[in-house]
């Protein structure tokens, strides 16, 4: 999302708030970038050549270091490091806070690429469900929302997405370490060496128009 057009004009043409355009210019200060444009292409070459790790790490950082200020939003945050506080939580919430899903078109019907194709989301009041990444017409890579999956049955039964619950699968999960389920530790548990094998789910030429009429709705008005 961090790449489509909006996003990158905002940094082009400097359109910010007054909230974020003091969080910018600290980030600016701190890593000794002289205009809005190369913050966001720094950001962006950052995320691109950054390990998953290093992101994770950053992204913790950034959290401890707000909740320790006890300021609520990112744009506020103390935190400083390679790319801007706000974009970085975006980032990282992505990464830890989802579960990814790999919809395949029904045969005889194509996802539609657009530059809305990145990150065009369904959602509900206070919480998103969906964000949408389409890879190719026949292929989008899908996260869900964990918060949305584990609690919408038991604390949440409002939470009503357009899309049926057998869209979404876990990955089969070859862990190097042996651990229980039950007591384990991230930290120390987790390796890079973990193996996730991802299903493809083929979706129903209705899904796919779902969609697609998101995406459609998504592209910036001419």
């Amino acid at each position: 999302m961090y790449r489509n057009d909006q996003r990158r004009l905002q940094y082009f043409n400097g359109s910010f708030d007054a909230l974020t355009a003091i969080s910018v210019q600290r980030h600016m200060d701190y890593n000794n970038i002289s205009n809005t444009q190369a913050v966001w292409f720094e950001n962006l070459k950052w995320v691109i050549l950054a390990s998953a790790q290093d992101i994770a790490d950053e992204y913790k950082k950034s959290v401890v270091a707000r909740a320790n200020s006890g300021r609520l939003f990112t744009l506020s945050t103390p935190y400083q490091g390679p790319i801007h506080g706000a974009e970085l939580e975006d980032f990282g919430y992505l990464m830890t806070g989802t579960i990814a899903c790999i919809w395949q078109a029904e045969a005889g019907t194509e996802f539609i690429l657009s530059d809305s194709c990145f990150g065009s989301w369904e959602g509900g009041p206070g919480i998103w469900y969906h964000n949408f990444f389409v890879v190719s017409p026949r292929f989008a890579i899908v996260l869900v929302n964990k918060m949305y999956m584990f609690e919408r049955l038991e604390k949440n039964p409002r939470w009503t997405s357009m899309f049926d619950d057998s869209l979404h699968d876990f990955p089969e999960t070859e862990y190097k370490k042996d651990f229980s389920p039950s007591d384990y530790n991230p930290a120390t548990d987790f390796t890079l060496e973990d193996v996730f094998k991802y299903k493809r789910i083929v979706v129903p030429k209705e899904t796919v128009f779902k969609v697609n009429s998101i995406t459609l709705d998504n592209r910036p008005s001419l």
